[in-house]
């Protein structure tokens, strides 16, 4: 689709819906734009059990209390008619939700939903503690929070495309994603891209197969988080665009290239790690990242093509590299590697480096 300009949010919002209802659409927009109010838009064309939405206003369905006598922390859902509740009351995800949430924060931070009459009546959270002991009620930090609510929509997402792409019927049609990642730092980014990329974007394409709608819309301001999925999403057709404001009008802009120099400081990264002998499975996804870009920039469709074909083992470092791209467990853990490994990924990426002349230009 050619870039169209729309006078008001509402008529930007019916354009997507109208071209991308049944795709995959990635939108960056800096702050201030327009992103949020768009996304809010898009919700309001489809029925409730048409769309699952992650942004501001979802976030909102959850209040932190304080309960003075007690001194306790706990949350309230502010929305009894949510899918929150019937995700969880209804088709268990509680435990699936503290294990995504546990695999984002990496602490032995437990999530317990208090239930009565069939309603979520707090939601509190307890840490064990060194000498397992365990200290009840704290309150979590914001970036904790975060991660928290987005393990709730992803477990919702995850559970209904699984069903829909094993032939239950649904009425789920689109999946709105508005900036996920706020107050996280880069590696909690860097795992929602993942997932993003791994679980809900292969389960969609599925879905596709099997002659079903359904599209997604993500926005973000992140340009990490943008670049991950930016590099992924070309390589398999999807559309990704910027959205701009230009003479009083609201535009979405196709890109063609990554627009961000995020892949710089990737390089600068692994360089030092190699050099102090400190190379973990997050270096492994960062050279396919690069690799990525590369093979983007010359039209390649497959990232290990830029990869020394003179060097041994070339079939070893290929497996380690997807394998920790797409590994949904522990690809970010920082254990550093053992030595043979570094060595390996060192050779190929030095390699990389003295094959392609890499040359930094600064504006």
């Amino acid at each position: 689709m050619s870039d169209i300009s729309h006078l008001t949010i509402d008529e930007l919002a019916n354009d997507i819906v109208s071209n991308y209802h049944n795709k995959v659409l990635l939108v960056y927009a800096n702050n201030g734009i327009g992103k949020t109010r768009t996304s809010y838009a898009l919700r309001r064309k489809f029925d409730n059990n048409e769309v699952l939405c992650f942004s501001a206003f979802f976030e909102e369905y959850f209040i932190w209390k304080y309960d003075e006598s007690n001194v306790d922390y706990y949350i309230e859902i502010n929305d009894y008619d949510s899918v929150i509740y019937d995700a969880i009351i209804n088709n268990g995800l509680d435990s699936e939700i503290n294990k995504n949430f546990i695999y984002f924060i990496n602490k032995k931070i437990n999530i317990n939903f208090e239930i009565y009459d069939q309603k979520i009546t707090k939601i509190t959270f307890s840490l064990t503690a060194g000498d397992d002991a365990q200290i009840n009620n704290i309150k979590i930090s914001k970036g904790e929070e975060t991660l928290f609510i987005w393990s709730i929509f992803y477990s919702i997402v995850n559970q209904r495309l699984s069903d829909i792409a094993d032939g239950v019927e649904d009425d789920l049609k689109y999946i709105i994603i508005d900036d996920p990642v706020t107050s996280l730092v880069e590696e909690n980014i860097v795992s929602i891209a993942v997932q993003i990329k791994k679980d809900i974007k292969t389960k969609i394409g599925k879905i596709h197969e099997l002659g079903l709608e359904m599209g997604m819309f993500i926005s973000t301001h992140n340009k990490i988080f943008w670049n991950l999925l930016f590099n992924e999403f070309r390589i398999n057709n999807k559309s990704c665009k910027k959205l701009v404001i230009e003479d009083g009008k609201y535009m979405l802009k196709e890109q063609n290239d990554s627009p961000f120099g995020y892949h710089i400081n990737l390089k600068e990264k692994i360089i030092n790690n190699i050099k102090n002998s400190t190379i973990t499975k997050e270096d492994f996804h960062n050279f396919r990242v690069i690799l990525e870009k590369i093979s983007n920039f010359y039209g390649y469709s497959k990232w290990d093509y830029f990869l020394n074909k003179s060097l041994s083992r070339k079939s070893e470092i290929i497996r380690l590299i997807d394998y920790y791209s797409h590994d949904n467990n522990d690809e970010l853990e920082d254990k550093i590697m053992d030595l043979e490994y570094q060595k390996l990924f060192a050779n190929y990426f030095e390699q990389f480096l003295e094959d392609y002349k890499w040359e930094e230009h600064n504006d």
